[in-house]
């Protein structure tokens, strides 16, 4: 039976869940406060150029191709990917390190700027493909109460989780430059966060960029959102943009209805967000205690990046072994 479902953010993951919805025949409609969809993904168009405004890069495509599929869709008649090799260019103090998804390549790297760390690549490698092997089942499945947590997957992945070690010292495992570990670990600042912070079951982000590689999508990552609503519109799914969510309504710890910004009611079966957690817990849900403490998440810290084209695709970063001092 067809359930109407309200979702409240027209972002990658609101979008993804608009797909796999819509695709099952039910009613479906997305409520976004901004005048484009994208979310975190939006676009920017200025003097004839487009520019990402968030991420633009991406990882482990086959996630996104399994997506397409289960809504019977072929994820290239949508978009083109192309595959970054390098990776991507780091500018650590006086070496320019750029890593590739060809393993050999990257030893050749590594040995070139740091001689007999090639070896330990090679165990970091093969000691997170088995971290991943646990991982990934995780990261597919909901844990919905207290319980979940002691299901027998997720306690035989317990020891991959590393727990008690944050990510610097899970690399030092594997690296004695401390600049090598700066370079399998720069991607939290993506996440907002220090190495000397993350747990250390963050290693496996530098294994799956070096495993699946890293890709560019042409026109943007923003293509890749507009595909996705595409689907969702084909689907008979309703985006209705510049809709501000004012409040989110509850009886009995139960979402029932949410309230626009123009004071329209919109009732539901089902409710998804997919907005900014902080945001929401302050300001839709009225009656509700955020369970964070928002001053810390108001604490943002900055990491600095560009692409270059010049002959080719080029993702550079930049960074200074002082890491530690100026991240924390």
């Amino acid at each position: 039976m067809s359930k109407k479902i309200v979702i409240i953010g027209a972002g990658p993951g609101g979008l993804a869940t608009a797909m796999q919805l819509t695709e099952q025949g039910h009613d479906v409609h997305i409520y976004e406060k901004a005048s484009e969809i994208g979310g975190r993904t939006a676009l920017l168009k200025q003097d004839g150029f487009s520019f990402d405004l968030g991420p633009t890069a991406l990882n482990m495509p086959n996630v996104l191709t399994a997506l397409f599929a289960d809504c019977n869709r072929n994820i290239q008649d949508y978009i083109k990917l192309v595959s970054l090799d390098p990776l991507y260019s780091l500018y650590i103090e006086d070496i320019i390190f750029s890593p590739s998804s060809n393993r050999d390549k990257t030893k050749n790297e590594i040995a070139r700027f740091f001689p007999g760390e090639e070896e330990h690549y090679d165990r970091f490698m093969h000691d997170n493909a088995k971290k991943m092997i646990y991982l990934l089942p995780l990261w597919q499945e909901p844990f919905t109460s207290l319980w979940s947590i002691f299901r027998m997957r997720t306690l035989r992945a317990l020891p991959s989780l590393t727990l008690g070690n944050h990510l610097i010292d899970e690399l030092a495992k594997y690296f004695e430059d401390k600049r090598l570990r700066l370079a399998f670990s720069f991607e939290t600042k993506f996440l907002g966060m220090s190495p000397w912070e993350t747990p250390g079951a963050f290693s496996v982000i530098p294994f799956a960029e070096h495993y699946f590689g890293i890709f560019h999508i042409v026109g943007g990552i923003n293509r890749l959102t507009q595909a996705m609503s595409e689907i969702v519109q084909e689907n008979g799914g309703k985006i209705h943009l510049n809709q501000q969510v004012q409040q989110i309504n509850t009886a009995s710890k139960t979402i029932t209805s949410i309230t626009l910004e123009n004071g329209e009611l919109v009732e539901g079966d089902y409710f998804f967000l997919n907005a900014d957690y902080a945001y929401t817990m302050s300001h839709l849900f009225s009656n509700t205690k955020a369970p964070v403490n928002l001053k810390k998440l108001n604490q943002k810290k900055i990491f600095l990046f560009w692409f270059c084209h010049v002959s080719r695709f080029r993702h550079n970063a930049s960074s200074k072994c002082s890491y530690r001092s100026i991240s924390e």
